[in-house]
């Protein structure tokens, strides 16, 4: 829980400005926009999908591991989502292709930061 604490901390601090206005912005749109079609459609999930979507652009530009993770659960709703649409080739391309491509890439991430750690540890 101190962790979670600390992440929420960290993303609205005052040098972290920007990338709070434009995930507040993002939120404000797609709230925006669910308010006007209504709340009774299914594409509440492609909102939730949509807003973990612009958690991982802001947090890849902070070249930050979270930003693969938030990619790897919006892709899950884009999945959700394409097979209530009954679009299969996007859910399929989704499914076997996107989403274990970002789990190897959060392992490989990790690994690499663990290896970064032991060097600066060894010096």
């Amino acid at each position: 829980m101190n962790r979670i604490t600390n992440y929420i901390k960290q993303q609205f601090s005052k040098d972290q400005l920007f990338y709070t206005i434009i995930f507040l912005i993002s939120v404000v749109f797609v709230t925006t926009n669910r308010c006007i079609v209504g709340f009774n459609s299914i594409l509440w999930i492609a909102d939730i999908g949509t807003i973990c979507g612009v958690l991982n652009i802001v947090n890849t530009a902070k070249h930050n591991v979270y930003g693969l993770i938030f990619n790897a659960i919006s892709s899950a709703f884009i999945v959700a989502t394409a097979i209530l649409q009954h679009v299969w080739l996007n859910a399929t391309v989704t499914l076997f292709v996107n989403i274990p491509f970002l789990i190897v890439g959060i392992i490989k991430w990790k690994q690499h930061e663990r290896q970064h750690q032991e060097e600066k540890n060894l010096k």
